[in-house]
C-alpha cells in the first residue's frame, strides 16, 4: 500500500505536467493570455485598428460552448470579453471580444466600435430616408448586430459603404410623437425600407405619449419606452422574412 501511495504521488504530478505540455502545443492557452495580460493585449489591438485612445473598464471570461479540454472543471476553456470606452466617445461603452476558433485553433479579436463611430451617420441616413414617408415627428433608435467589421471596411468607412460591404443591423426603431402606429400606415413604410436595405433585419414602430416623447431630448428613447407602460401607445414589428415572403 505504501508503495502504491508513493507511485501515485509521483504519477499524478507527472500526468498533470504532460497534460499542460499538450495544451501548450495546441496553441495559446487562457493561462498564457492571462500571463501576458489581456488588457495589454486588448489595448495593443485597438491601437492598431483605431486612432483614438482607449480605456478598459472591465473584462471577464465566458465559457465556450464546445470546450476541447477534457477536464473543464479543472482547466475551464474560455473566451474573453471586455468593456471599453474611447476618448472620442467617453460616455459610450463598446465591447471587445477575444475568441478561439475551435476549428482553426486560432485566437481572433472582434469589436463593435463601429456602432459608435457610425451611429450619427446611421441616424442621418435613416432620417433622410424616412422623410418622404412620414409627415409626423419621430425619433430613430438603432440596434446593431454583433458581427465584426465587414471585409474591406474600417475606421474611415462611411455608413453607406459599411452597409454595402455587408454590415448588419438588427432593428431600426421608429418612435412616434403622440401617435398609435397602425398596420395600414406602417406596412408600406416597412416594406420599402426593408426592400431597399436588405442588411436591416427588422423595423419596429412605437407610439409614445407626447409627454414621454418630449423626454427624448435628454434621455435614451428605448429607456423611456421601457420605463413606464402608460407612455406606450402601441408597437408594430416587421421582419425581413415577412417582406420577402409577401414580395412577388
Amino acid at each position: 500500500m505504501n508503495r502504491w501511495k508513493r507511485m501515485c504521488k509521483f504519477l499524478i504530478p507527472l500526468a498533470l505536467a504532460l497534460f499542460f505540455v499538450g495544451l501548450s502545443r495546441c496553441g495559446t492557452t487562457e493561462m498564457a493570455i492571462e500571463a501576458m495580460g489581456i488588457e495589454k493585449m486588448a489595448l495593443q489591438y485597438l491601437s492598431e485598428q483605431y486612432s483614438a485612445e482607449f480605456t478598459i473598464i472591465n473584462w471577464w471570461r465566458e465559457p465556450r460552448e464546445k470546450s476541447p479540454i477534457p477536464i473543464p472543471s479543472i482547466i475551464p476553456s474560455y473566451n474573453f470579453e471586455l468593456e471599453v470606452i474611447s476618448d472620442q466617445f467617453p460616455e459610450d461603452e463598446f465591447h471587445l471580444h477575444y475568441r478561439k476558433d475551435l476549428d482553426t485553433k486560432k485566437w481572433e479579436w472582434s469589436d463593435d466600435y463601429y456602432t459608435i463611430l457610425l451611429n450619427a451617420e446611421a441616424q442621418e441616413y435613416f432620417s433622410e430616408y424616412l422623410k418622404p414617408c412620414l409627415d409626423t415627428e419621430y425619433v430613430i433608435d438603432i440596434i446593431w448586430g454583433i458581427s465584426p467589421w465587414p471585409d474591406g471596411t474600417g475606421e474611415e468607412t462611411s455608413f453607406e459603404d459599411w452597409l454595402k460591404a455587408g454590415g448588419k443591423i438588427l432593428v431600426v426603431g421608429i418612435y412616434f410623437n403622440g401617435i398609435t402606429p397602425l398596420d395600414d400606415d406602417c406596412i408600406p413604410i416597412a416594406t420599402k425600407l426593408l426592400s431597399d436595405n436588405p442588411s436591416v433585419a427588422n423595423v419596429r414602430f412605437y407610439g409614445l405619449t407626447c409627454e414621454a416623447f418630449s423626454q427624448t431630448v435628454n434621455k435614451d428613447v428605448a429607456e423611456i419606452w421601457g420605463d413606464n407602460e402608460q407612455s406606450q401607445l402601441g408597437r408594430l414589428s416587421y421582419h425581413q422574412w415577412d417582406i420577402q415572403e409577401n414580395t412577388p
